[in-house]
């Protein structure tokens, strides 16, 4: 459902855009699953928003993401490079739900480390695309800008 909504909203809105308000989600949604921070446990009101904004920010960025990377990439074999891509993507999920067990446990089953390294993540990974952002451009505009940018005899 969530990649059907990216389809249609990638319609309207840029990608650039986007990427940065899936981040943006993600972040909101981790800050909102930390226990300690404001309350000794984690009411099942935030839980419910916190798991709900993670659950559709995570989706929207994968497509988002190989999306723009496959704009910036251009007319060369991408299957490679998607590849890797999502490989390397694969690693957190495999090894992610032992290090949340062992960190749950080394906090006696408070959310607030967990959830505060994704915070962080999602706080480097916001600053990063917001400082890079006028990179991300599809490679016929980075060509063409090229382009532009060279004085002519």
């Amino acid at each position: 459902l969530t990649s059907f909504s990216v389809r249609y909203l990638t319609r309207y809105v840029e990608d650039r855009a986007m990427l940065v308000a899936s981040i943006v989600i993600g972040l909101i949604g981790s800050v909102l699953l930390m226990d300690e921070p404001f309350n000794k446990t984690l009411p099942v009101w935030r839980f419910l928003i916190g798991f709900s904004l993670t659950t559709i920010a995570f989706p929207v960025g994968r497509n988002v993401v190989l999306g723009v990377f496959g704009n910036v990439l251009g007319p060369v074999n991408q299957g490679r490079w998607m590849g890797i891509i999502i490989a390397v993507s694969a690693l957190p999920r495999v090894i992610g739900p032992f290090l949340a067990l062992k960190t749950l446990e080394l906090i006696h089953w408070k959310t607030w480390l967990e959830f505060g390294i994704c915070t962080v993540l999602f706080g480097v990974a916001i600053l990063g695309t917001l400082q890079n952002i006028q990179s991300l451009v599809p490679y016929s505009e980075f060509i063409q800008s090229q382009h532009g940018n060279k004085s002519e005899p």
